[in-house]
C-alpha cells in the first residue's frame, strides 16, 4: 500500500501503541511536522557538507553576536 514495505506498514499501523521512548528522543533532537516509522537516512556521514553546516552556523553566531554586542 502507498508503495511502503509490508514490515513497516503493519508496524506503523499500530499506532500510536508503536511508538518507545527512542522514538521521542529522536523527536526532540530533530523534530519533523509528521510522525514516520522510518525516516530516510545514510550509513554514512558527509564530512564536506557537515563541514560546511558547521561553518554557517559558527559564522552566523559571530555575526549575531557582533551586532549584539
Amino acid at each position: 500500500m502507498f508503495n511502503v514495505n509490508e514490515r513497516t506498514f503493519k508496524i506503523a499501523a499500530q499506532y500510536p501503541n508503536n511508538l518507545s521512548t527512542r522514538h521521542y528522543l529522536r523527536f526532540l533532537f530533530a523534530p519533523t511536522c509528521c510522525y514516520q516509522h522510518v525516516y530516510p537516512t545514510s550509513q554514512s556521514i558527509r564530512i564536506g557538507y557537515l563541514a560546511k553546516r558547521a561553518f554557517e552556523f559558527a559564522f552566523c553566531y559571530m555575526f549575531m553576536w557582533y551586532l549584539i554586542y
